[in-house]
């Protein structure tokens, strides 16, 4: 155990200091300087640039991934070098001084701590998610990997809930160690940057040295609804960062860099695209305080033109190669066609919300809404601190970072109304609350930071400020206490199951933990062999099995089927049961053969795709309802379709057909 904690220690670091060669690479191109973890998030903003690039020329292989790994182990070493060689920095000024070192002893036991427990506990995880994993995440990266690019073709839920970005990073992994692996990147990796962003921030802003392991804490102890390998703290990270960066400039005045915005901008939207409204909000109340700070309307267009000039240009590669499924909203080729009445699944209404109920949530761990309710309540407090320190202090001014402070509260505030309320009725109240978690775990450790910043720069009353100073912390520590519980309750599945899943009772069940035992075994992967090796070599694979990541991409071009494709507004398959239709349908993209898995501990059976009563029918899930029917109706556009087919293999649990000429 403490030789596999070892080598995790030694890769992670590895990969640190070459994130932080490409970052230190960015920050000397726009002409900045930050501490070292926004240097690391500015080297991970690079990595999802570069990411793009490569999947849209299609060279995302294994051996070029180890090169940009070199390349920037390369800079992180070239470029130092040539700094003190140029006398531009002091070397002792890169040295931590006795008093840093003293009071980040206790917070670096504590990442330290938390790194050992995830890597013996959950690196392998004992049981993913067998829907959303299986069939959806860990299929991209092993399709890049084999193939040089993400591009999956209209089935695939690329381009819709994910760009395809936290796939790429999850390639490093994948290229040399197990499957298995993969969730290393965001549970190990991405946490711990969090966690050293933290505390770095809240050392800086002058945070007392026994109170600062509450940073990495506030990180770790809030319940992040952790359901699949997608990104989580990977969008955490670099959202803290935006929060943060105005006040870290050094030798600038509080300022918020345009190409540092937009590179983070960019890499956000390319790991998952529900990041888009987070997003947005944060562009728009920075917009703002450009425009208040500086009292000049063209700096401002400016500034707003320079920030979507640089996102654009770092997301172009992304959009670039999630074009040709996108095509398919203004595609005729194929119409949806007439849906019947029997196929179609009763999506309710969205219940009312109620912001401090203390009913369970279901991926809570026995938190509940008003846990997060209760985050967000401090969140307020802090910014309505921050917002009558300002008020009242003569010592701040439109330059000062009082509204770049206060933008850390506002935006937080905004996302959560947004999520929570707006679009409740369109995604459901579960959903929504789920997403706006890695939003919240960012921003709680940055607006007590931000507080904390604002109260060293007060010149008024001390009695004042040692009141509010004293409020805030008995409210993060109110905050650690509720959410305690669900902590404890994920410590204990992690011991006892080997995994933190966030819909507990089925990840704890034996039946579940056997299952995804025998996805990874020699006998799965041997079963999804045999049967690919009936289609001959290089003809397109249309492919609705439960872990297709067993395919052999490179051997045939594979158009792998997942709900949350299906779902998709630019999905163009004809749904009406038309075998005719879709056998045309299928032709016009040069696909002969299907392999459709229908039976399986997996495998979403009729019944449970047509009831309301299901979990996914319960109005919190609006959106997986939504999946649910799409993929009801194409089921029996494939029983239909196989009436008319060439059956090859029908093995009780998968069948291979070929579609007549």
């Amino acid at each position: 155990m403490i030789t596999k904690v070892l080598v995790s220690g030694i890769l992670t670091i590895l990969y640190s200091v070459s994130m932080f060669g490409w970052g230190r690479m960015f920050e000397m191109v726009i002409g900045v300087r930050l501490p070292w973890p926004l240097t690391l998030i500015h080297g991970l903003a690079v990595l999802l640039a570069l990411g793009g690039v490569l999947n849209l020329v299609g060279i995302a292989y294994a051996g070029t991934l180890d090169a940009i790994v070199v390349l920037g182990l390369g800079l992180a070493v070239l470029l130092p070098w040539l700094a003190l060689k140029s006398s531009a920095i002091d070397v002792k000024s890169l040295m931590p001084s006795a008093q840093e070192l003293r009071a980040w002893a206790i917070p670096a036991l504590f990442i330290i701590t938390v790194f050992a427990f995830i890597d013996t506990t959950q690196v392998p995880p004992s049981a993913f998610n067998f829907h959303d994993d299986f069939e959806k995440y860990l299929t991209f990266p092993v399709r890049m990997l084999a193939t040089g690019t993400l591009q999956a073709g209209p089935f695939s839920a690329l381009g819709g809930q994910t760009l395809g970005g936290q796939a790429f990073l999850q390639g490093f992994v994948l290229a040399h160690w197990p499957l298995g692996t993969v969730n290393a990147v965001d549970a190990l990796f991405a946490l711990t940057m969090c966690l050293l962003l933290a505390t770095s921030t809240m050392w800086k802003v002058g945070m007392p040295a026994w109170l600062l392991p509450i940073a990495p804490i506030l990180v770790v102890v809030i319940n992040p609804q952790y359901v699949n390998i997608s990104a989580l703290y990977t969008g955490a990270a670099l959202y803290m960062a935006l929060l943060v960066i105005p006040w870290s400039v050094r030798g600038h005045s509080p300022s918020l860099p345009a190409a540092s915005v937009g590179i983070i901008y960019a890499g956000m939207v390319a790991i998952k695209t529900t990041f888009l409204l987070p997003v947005v909000i944060h562009f728009l109340l920075a917009s703002l305080v450009i425009a208040w700070s500086t009292r000049r309307l063209w700096s401002t267009i400016v500034w707003c033109a320079q920030v979507g000039a640089t996102s654009l240009l770092f997301i172009a590669p992304w959009l670039g190669v999630n074009f040709s499924v996108w095509r398919g909203l203004w595609s005729a080729s194929a119409p949806l066609g007439d849906v019947t009445e029997s196929t179609v699944v009763a999506v309710p209404a969205a219940q009312d919300l109620n912001l401090f109920s203390l009913d369970p949530i279901f991926y809570g761990f026995g938190a509940s809404q008003a846990h997060y309710t209760g985050a967000i309540l401090v969140i307020v407090i802090c910014t309505l601190f921050i917002l009558a320190l300002f008020r009242y202090s003569k010592a701040y001014d439109s330059g000062s970072s009082v509204p770049w402070l206060f933008v850390s509260g506002t935006v937080l505030i905004f996302n959560f109304l947004a999520f929570n309320i707006v679009l409740n009725g369109y995604i459901g109240r579960e959903l929504a609350l789920r997403y706006i978690c890695p939003i919240i775990i960012a921003g709680l450790p940055a607006i007590i930071a931000a507080t904390f910043f604002a109260l060293s720069r007060y010149n008024g009353n001390i009695y004042r400020t040692k009141i509010l100073k004293r409020i805030t912390i008995v409210m993060v520590l109110g905050i650690v206490g509720a959410f305690l519980p669900s902590t404890a309750a994920r410590v204990q599945q992690a011991v006892r199951f080997g995994n933190t899943l966030s819909f507990s009772a089925k990840a704890s069940r034996p039946a579940y933990l056997n299952y995804n035992r025998y996805v990874f075994s020699p006998s799965a992967v041997a079963a999804v062999k045999s049967l690919q090796i009936q289609v001959p070599e290089g003809e397109p694979l249309l492919a609705w099995m439960s872990f297709p990541f067993h395919l052999d991409f490179a051997r045939n071009p594979v158009f792998d089927v997942q709900p949350g494709g299906l779902s998709t507004p630019w999905m163009d398959f004809p749904l009406s049961q038309n075998p005719e239709a879709t056998s045309n349908y299928l032709r016009l993209k040069e696909i002969k053969y299907v392999a459709w898995q229908y039976s399986g501990f997996a495998v979403r059976s009729e019944a449970s795709l047509s009831s309301a009563q299901s979990w996914a029918g319960n109005p919190r899930f609006l959106q997986d309802t939504h999946d649910l029917q799409r993929t009801l109706q194409f089921n029996q556009a494939l029983v239909e379709l196989i009436k008319i087919s060439e059956v090859i293999i029908d093995n009780g649990a998968i069948v291979l057909f070929r579609i007549p000429e």
